[in-house]
């Protein structure tokens, strides 16, 4: 068991560490040529829907609970496997993020589908995996912004919202979804099927148990794969207990500067844990 001073010093490696690789970060995206002509692609998105309000969907359950084809004519973000279910269609997004590396590694047949009558979706991914996505999808080139987050993880306030530099490492790609909408200008932002319940998912490995994991379906393979994934790489329940928690205090952060800067935040989630952002009821809005 390590002693109070072995504690402290770990700490402020960590500490050290952390300011290291931020900088190491912003001094690369200030010398690479590449990831300058990226994200200076994106300053034309800089407040292009200012006073303009725009719902972002995550990929949770408590969807099915909610008439998703009431947002047929509003500004809709979708995240990662939303392609999978109907819903995606039904909404209709204009925008669409993808965010976890799995999809650029092993789930090419997902990001195809974005080319069925999709051309006008505008897609945001980060920006290590560019040159392999546009390789494989070089259509949607015109349509493809990148992100650039920094390896620090946001855990203090957020001063500025820029996309044209370098950003925060969020621990949830809902998080990214709402600092790209406040960049475009959206000053009404409500979050659908973001039920943060996913972490009660991992005390019954073994279960499909489709209550609290994702409103698309997983296939009896796909379920096998992740839970092999889970354990190959050890992440237990105090894993998934401590990232939510991390999750959870950036939810706050990005809430804080919300209220802030006159922002409407609000979480329109049927049930859920997500406690920190005012809830209203989706079906009192008007459409």
């Amino acid at each position: 068991m390590l002693n109070k001073r072995e504690r402290q010093l770990i700490n402020v490696y960590r500490k050290l560490y952390d300011i290291l690789q931020t900088h190491l970060s912003f001094i690369l995206s200030l010398i690479n040529n590449d990831i300058r002509k990226e994200l200076k692609k994106n300053s034309k998105l800089k407040g292009l829907y200012k006073n303009e309000r725009c719902f972002i969907i995550g990929n949770a359950p408590s969807l099915k609970y909610q008439d998703l084809s009431k947002l047929a004519n509003e500004y809709v973000f979708t995240v990662n496997s939303l392609v999978k279910s109907p819903l995606f269609s039904v909404v209709n997004p204009s925008f669409h993020f993808f965010a976890d590396p799995e999809f650029f590694i092993n789930d090419n047949a997902i990001l195809k589908q974005l080319l069925v009558d999709k051309n006008n979706l505008n897609l945001f991914i980060p920006y290590v995996y560019k040159k392999s996505f546009l390789t494989s999808m070089p259509s949607l080139r015109a349509h493809t912004y990148t992100f650039y987050y920094k390896k620090s993880q946001a855990n203090k306030i957020i001063k500025t919202i820029d996309l044209s530099k370098g950003i925060p490492s969020f621990l949830n790609v809902i998080l990214y979804a709402i600092y790209v909408a406040i960049y475009m200008g959206f000053n009404e932002i409500y979050l659908l099927g973001v039920d943060m319940t996913g972490f009660l998912l991992h005390y019954e490995l073994n279960k499909i148990n489709d209550k609290y994991a994702h409103v698309y379906q997983e296939t009896k393979k796909e379920h096998k794969k992740n839970i092999n994934r889970i354990k190959e790489r050890g992440l237990d329940n105090e894993f998934y207990l401590k990232a939510f928690g991390r999750t959870f205090e950036q939810f706050k952060i990005i809430n804080s500067y919300c209220e802030k800067n006159n922002i409407k935040l609000r979480n329109a989630t049927h049930g859920g844990a997500l406690d920190c952002i005012q809830r209203v009821n989706f079906e009192s809005l008007k459409f």
